[in-house]
């Protein structure tokens, strides 16, 4: 591990460029898409999965859906429950594990 016990966005761009071999903002530019990939899909309201290649996937679930109401409009609102979560793949628990 580079930092403690968290790590900072900054450290895993830097991390990940020297790997790779891709300049910094290239590295925080992809980190950003991926971001937004997820927030776009959480924002849809689709039950889907996002893999994260070699560590697991992202999966939206939808739990519930409840009528709110609002007393200073006097309306009934439809809230939906969205969830993201995270499902580790087999070999990141394996190395958990260890």
């Amino acid at each position: 591990m580079i930092g403690g016990d968290l790590m900072k966005l900054s450290e895993v761009i830097r991390y990940v460029s020297q790997d790779v071999g891709l300049k910094q903002s290239t590295v925080k530019a992809v980190l950003d898409s991926y971001a937004k990939l997820i927030e776009s899909t959480v924002n849809d309201g689709v039950d889907e999965y996002i893999p994260l290649s070699n560590a697991g996937r992202f999966k939206i679930k939808t739990n519930y859906s409840r009528t709110i109401y609002n007393p200073r409009t006097n309306e009934h609102l439809l809230v939906t429950r969205t969830r993201l979560h995270f499902s580790p793949s087999r070999k990141l628990r394996n190395a958990l594990k260890q």
